[in-house]
C-alpha cells in the first residue's frame, strides 16, 4: 500500500495542482485525523481508499486550508438526490450496456454518502473497470463539482460535445440532518459551525475533479 509522500506528488500531477500545495492540505488533513496518523518516513503508515477520498474532498472542497476539519466531513457525508429530468430519460448508445449498470447502478442503487461514492469510483479504477468503460468511447467522462464556500456538491456522467459537457445522469448532494457528518472527524460546534453556512453572496468557485483524478488514485493503489 502507497504512503501519503507516494500520494501527494499522484493528485498535484492529475489535479494540475502544485505538489507544495497539495503537502500543506494533506498535512492539515493528517493533523485532524482525516488521514491516517502512523509513523513518518519510510516506516510510516500506509493509507488506503478512504484517505485518499479525504484528502480529494479536502483539496476540492477547502478553501482556505484551514477549513479543512470543516468541510471534509461535511461533504462526505452528503448524499445523492438524482436529477429528475436527467433520472428518468432514456440512457443513449453506449450507456445502456450491462457495463454501465455494473460500474454506476450500485454505486446509486441507494442513497450512499458521498465518501462511499467517489470509494467506489477509486476502487472500480484500481480494479480496471472505470478505466475500461471510459476508454470504450473517447467522449465518455465522469466529473465531481465541489461548490465553494457553500459547500455544494454534484456528480456527472456523461459524453463531452467538443469543448462542452453533456450529462447523461446528474446527481446533485444534500447533508441529511439524520445522517452523522463523519466517521473521524467531530461535528463543527460553535463559530465554526457557523460558516458552513454563507448567504447574501453571489461569489462562489466551483472545483472540477475529473475522471483523471480517480484513475490516478485507483492506479496508485494497484501498483503499490
Amino acid at each position: 500500500m502507497p504512503k501519503l509522500s507516494d500520494l501527494t506528488p499522484k493528485l498535484a500531477q492529475a489535479s494540475g495542482l502544485s505538489e507544495g500545495s497539495v503537502t500543506v492540505y494533506a498535512r492539515t488533513a493528517r493533523e485532524h485525523n482525516l488521514i491516517n496518523q502512523g509513523g513518518r518516513g519510510r516506516g510510516g503508515a500506509e493509507i488506503g481508499v478512504d484517505d485518499c477520498v479525504n484528502l480529494l474532498l479536502a483539496v476540492a472542497g477547502a478553501d482556505p486550508v484551514r477549513n479543512v476539519p470543516i468541510v471534509v466531513p461535511v461533504l462526505r457525508a452528503m448524499t445523492p438526490v438524482e436529477d429528475a429530468s436527467l433520472g428518468k430519460a432514456a440512457l443513449p448508445p453506449g450507456f445502456d450496456t450491462q457495463e454501465f449498470q455494473d460500474l454506476f447502478g450500485s454505486l446509486f442503487a441507494t442513497k450512499r454518502p458521498l465518501a462511499e461514492i467517489l470509494a467506489g469510483l477509486i476502487d472500480a479504477a484500481r480494479r480496471g473497470a472505470l478505466q475500461n468503460w471510459l476508454e470504450a468511447s473517447p467522449d465518455r467522462y465522469v466529473h465531481l463539482h465541489i461548490v465553494r464556500p457553500f459547500p455544494d456538491a454534484w456528480l456527472e456522467i456523461g459524453l463531452m460535445k467538443g469543448r462542452f459537457p453533456h450529462p447523461v445522469r446528474q446527481f446533485g448532494f444534500e447533508l441529511r440532518a439524520d445522517k452523522p457528518i463523519a466517521k473521524r472527524a467531530p461535528r463543527p460546534k460553535g463559530p465554526a459551525a457557523k460558516t458552513l453556512t454563507i448567504t447574501g453572496h453571489d461569489l462562489f468557485t466551483v472545483a472540477r475533479i475529473t475522471h483523471q483524478s480517480f484513475r490516478a488514485l485507483g492506479e496508485l493503489l494497484r501498483r503499490t
